[in-house]
Parts: C-alpha cells; sequence; structure tokens
C-alpha cells in the first residue's frame, strides 16, 4: 500500500507551459490565440504517487482582474493509459447512466490529454458528505447517496470492467493483515489471524451475489453535496463486482469517522437511514452480506493507519479498527 494524501509539490507536467494554458484555453471557452495571457494557477488537492495527482486550476480570463474565475480539476494520472480508461468511463456512465438523474450526478469529464496523461473535468463547489453529518439535516444526501449508488447498481455495466470478486477482497485481506500483524503483540496478532480466517469462514455462507457495476472506493469523501445535488467522483476502481461491496465499504467508514469523533449516535443513525433509504431505491436488503464487507474495510483502514503512521495514536487507532473487524468476523 503505497498511497500518500499529504499536501504535495505541483509535479511539473502539470505546469507546463507550454501545453496547460492551450488545455485550460479550451474548456474555459477562451480563444486558443488567447492562451498565452491566461492568468492561472495549479494546487495539488490530493495525491498517490504511485497514481495520480487530484490539481485544483484557477483560470482567470484575459479580460481583466473583474472577470470571475473559472475553476477546473484535473487528474495527472502516472500512467496515461489510466487517464484515458478514467475519461471514457466517467463519460459513459454521464451519458448513459446519469443523463436523465438529477439530482444525482457525476462532474463532466471536460478533456483528456492523452500524452500527459491528464484529464480535466468540471469543479463541483459542494462539500463532501461530513459537512451534512455534522448538522441536524443529514438524511436529504444520504438518502440521496444511497439512490444514486442503487442506480449505478441496477445499470447496465459498461463493457470491459474487470471483475472484483469477494475472492479478490479475501486475498486483499491476507496482505493487509500481514502488514498490521508485526506492529500488534502477541495476543491481538493472534486476534487478529482468528479474525482472518472467520472472515473467510462467513464468506463461504454468502449467497451467490448478482454481479454489478460497483464504485470500490464509495465513502464519505467522495460524496459530493451541494445543499440540491449528490456528486459522486472517483471512478478509477470502478468494476463487476457484489453491490453489498459498496454499501459495507460505505458503513465501515461511516463508523471509522464515528470512532474518530464525538458523533456516534448522529452516525449511527446515518448509517440506518443510508441502508434504509438503499433497500427502498434497490428492493435489495444488503445488511447481511454487508458484515463481511465492513469487516474488510476495517482492515483496510488498519493497514492504511499502519503504512502511513501520521500522529502519535496511529497504533492505537490500527488497533481499534483491527477490533472492529474481529467482532465482526465472530472471532
Amino acid at each position: 500500500m503505497t498511497a500518500r494524501n499529504e499536501v504535495a509539490a505541483v509535479p511539473t507536467a502539470a505546469l507546463d507551459a507550454r501545453t496547460i494554458p492551450r488545455l485550460l484555453a479550451r474548456v474555459a471557452g477562451v480563444d486558443p490565440e488567447g492562451a498565452e495571457t491566461l492568468s492561472w494557477s495549479a494546487e495539488v488537492l490530493k495525491h498517490r504517487t504511485d497514481r495520480r495527482w487530484l490539481i485544483r486550476y484557477t483560470v482567470r480570463s484575459p479580460d481583466g482582474p473583474a472577470a470571475r474565475p473559472r475553476v477546473f480539476v484535473g487528474k495527472l494520472y502516472v500512467k496515461p493509459s489510466k487517464a484515458a480508461r478514467a475519461f471514457r468511463l466517467t463519460r459513459s456512465l454521464r451519458s448513459d447512466v446519469f443523463a436523465d438523474a438529477f439530482p444525482l450526478c457525476i462532474p463532466a469529464p471536460m478533456l483528456l490529454e492523452p500524452k500527459l496523461g491528464l484529464v480535466l473535468q468540471e469543479f463541483v463547489g459542494g462539500a463532501d458528505l461530513r459537512a451534512a453529518l455534522s448538522t441536524e439535516d443529514a438524511e436529504p444526501p444520504l438518502a440521496l447517496a444511497a439512490r444514486w449508488l442503487a442506480r449505478l447498481h441496477s445499470a447496465a455495466p459498461l463493457p470491459g470492467l474487470p471483475v472484483k470478486s469477494l475472492a479478490y477482497e479475501l486475498a486483499k485481506v491476507d496482505g493487509w493483515c500481514d502488514e498490521i500483524s508485526p506492529q500488534l503483540t502477541g495476543p491481538e496478532a493472534v486476534e487478529l489471524r482468528r479474525a482472518q480466517a472467520a472472515l473467510r469462514a462467513l464468506a463461504t455462507h454468502l449467497p451467490e451475489p448478482r454481479l454489478a457495476m460497483i464504485h470500490r472506493d464509495f465513502y464519505y469523501a467522495n460524496v459530493l453535496w451541494d445543499g440540491t445535488r449528490i456528486w459522486v467522483v472517483d471512478f478509477d476502481p470502478l468494476a463487476l463486482g457484489d453491490p453489498a461491496q459498496d454499501v459495507g465499504h460505505f458503513l465501515a467508514n461511516l463508523e471509522d469517522l464515528a470512532r474518530r469523533t464525538a458523533g456516534w449516535d448522529r452516525i449511527a443513525r446515518a448509517g440506518e437511514t443510508f441502508v434504509a433509504a438503499y433497500r427502498a431505491a434497490s428492493g435489495v436488503d444488503p445488511r447481511e452480506s454487508t458484515r463481511v464487507y465492513r469487516a474488510t474495510t476495517f482492515l483496510k483502514l488498519a493497514a492504511k493507519a499502519v503504512e502511513r503512521r501520521t500522529g502519535e495514536r496511529w497504533l492505537a487507532s490500527a488497533t481499534s479498527l483491527v477490533r472492529l473487524a474481529c467482532a465482526l468476523a465472530g472471532a
């Protein structure tokens, strides 16, 4: 696991003075002849050093300082083929699955620069669901998020998606446990391995799922709320798999957020609201199947805590997550 989300310097390719102004002029609707006169800036919002950077571009028109700045999001990929895939999938989802789905939305992909591995897309001004969860009016965005997910799961899958089965996820669990175990005390390490075995046993009792298009990183930070519409982002992990995986991943991340804040009761109610809305929209009750996926998500989060080692309490955090996974697995 090599994710890094700390603030980073803007990569050189994202500042290319010959290419970037021309691309920004195109998406901003500025005459390409005036690209050299554009005033623009770039700021890294997030990055994964082995995969991609998420960059906010701000463009000020050559019409003068009084002109309203335009903002776009750039996704710069280490592998240009990943940029082409992301652009294709996002465009297809927007046009084929969510074209008439207001207020369930996807930011518009606006431009692909294949040589740089850069995708420019619409900037969405909403905040992620954490902001809504801190208020008394979280039910509308949570219900819309559940409807968005149910629509994705019920749609005809886009061609060429890989299958990410439960067996694949359990293999990932093995790797996460290998990362976590050396950091634990003897009894805790034994408990972790029991949970690892118990998860495999639980998985054998799950019914064979109906494969559907799944997001695979559906959680509060990838769901934006602008007060009217829900916007979902980050389709790099899109695949075919068990729809319960997305629901379990969402719920486990809510529980982790509750663990790290003082809002457990409120966030527990948020999970119930989400499941009820998903059940109403999809006709499927996902609760039994999500048990395994909630546990696997806790182990993924624990492995991230071990890998990043940020803050003084990273080990305590990882241990708490392991305990949550163990409780779900019945270990």
